[in-house]
């Protein structure tokens, strides 16, 4: 059991040692069964923590081991993640088809076809004015009067990060709650680090497999685990799997009694869900209520717990290199955003040539 309660288990190579393979940390997978020499119908998916030489640790997306598990004899397979591209698929659609409201102004804005407003700068040093640089300080008063977009470039080793953490905290400080993303994990990492660091409330949503050892306990896994109630939704979900197993014991050959027993157990099974679901609604709304900062991957921005919440700023690191689709993401959910990145630097990977071809390698700044 790993981060959050989640299952973990450790799968070995025992054939075919000299093959080389494709398993790598972060890649989503497929476990199932191998008994009989071929892949069986029953599955669980899961993410890689870790491969090192022929063993292969990996973090379930399941609650209970299923029972083939133990009996060995496992086969993994690479999964396609679809999820990632259907997001970028939906952001876009939701821009295309915005014909008013702030999604619409934003789109007009970033693309180029209105001007970007700024209000007039009060005299007031911003937040860590005292360890930013002349240049940094400039940028920070600029974003600080953006109503609208706000852009923080420069060439390699010039504080962009660290001026972009500063315009973080003065954010925080007088808007409240703010979305901080970037193109990769390592990249939000970092900027959960720095935050943190900062003495900023940071939560990190996002699979513990994918995150650094420094930031699992932001993850909103870790802090679900560590809440007060979550004694209680432990409890609730283990009594109704205990209930449910019960009721699936019994088989086709039993009286009415039984049938009718089997069918109150299912209905507190199903009574016991509502409540754990409740109480799970109602961990997660705490913690996302007292965070300063809530940080994620671009298209971890559109994680069910985020859905239908808004941000008054909405943080892009790395925009140089993030595919202008999955940008749009967090976009949705802005009343206003700020890219910090460098278009001379590393653009977004595309490994599709056509794709390239099509406009896939085009970001927002």
């Amino acid at each position: 059991i790993g981060t959050g309660e989640r299952l973990i288990i450790e799968v070995e190579r025992t054939q075919h040692l000299e093959q080389p393979h494709v398993f790598q940390s972060g890649k989503m997978v497929s476990v199932f069964s191998n008994a009989d020499g071929t892949p069986n119908k029953d599955h669980v998916s899961g993410v890689i923590n870790y491969v090192r030489d022929n063993t292969m640790i990996v973090t379930l997306n399941v609650d209970d081991l299923p029972d083939w598990i133990d009996a060995g004899h496992l086969g993994v397979d690479v999964m396609f993640d679809e999820l990632s591209y259907r997001e970028m698929e939906a952001a876009m659609k939701a821009v295309i088809k915005a014909d008013s409201g702030r999604l619409a102004v934003l789109r007009e804005i970033l693309l180029g076809y209105q001007p970007a407003h700024f209000s007039a700068d009060t005299n007031a040093d911003p937040i860590g004015a005292d360890i930013l640089n002349h240049s940094q300080l400039a940028a920070l008063r600029l974003l600080r009067s953006a109503q609208d977009v706000g852009i923080i470039h420069g060439p390699p080793g010039t504080g962009k990060t660290t001026t972009l953490v500063q315009a973080i905290r003065e954010a925080r400080a007088h808007e409240g709650q703010v979305l901080v993303c970037a193109p990769s994990n390592t990249a939000v990492d970092l900027l959960v680090e720095k935050l943190s660091d900062k003495g900023l409330n940071v939560l990190r949503i996002g699979h513990p497999a994918r995150v650094t050892e420094q930031s699992l306990s932001k993850t909103l896994d870790a802090r679900i685990a560590a809440h007060d109630y979550y004694k209680d939704l432990k409890a609730l979900r283990k009594k109704m799997e205990q209930l449910r197993s019960t009721a699936l014991k019994f088989r086709q050959n039993f009286g009415r009694a039984e049938k009718h027993q089997r069918r109150l157990q299912l209905q507190e099974v199903k009574a016991l869900k509502a409540d754990a679901d409740v109480l799970e609604f109602y961990i997660i709304n705490d913690l996302l209520q007292k965070s300063d900062a809530i940080a994620c991957t671009l298209v971890g921005s559109s994680h069910y717990v985020l859905k239908g919440k808004r941000f008054k700023s909405v943080f892009i690191d790395e925009a140089g290199q993030s595919l202008e689709p999955a940008c749009w993401i967090p976009v949705l959910k802005a009343e206003r955003v700020i890219f910090a990145g460098d278009h001379h630097q590393l653009p977004p990977t595309i490994k599709s040539i056509q794709a390239a071809r099509g406009g896939s390698h085009s970001n927002l700044v």
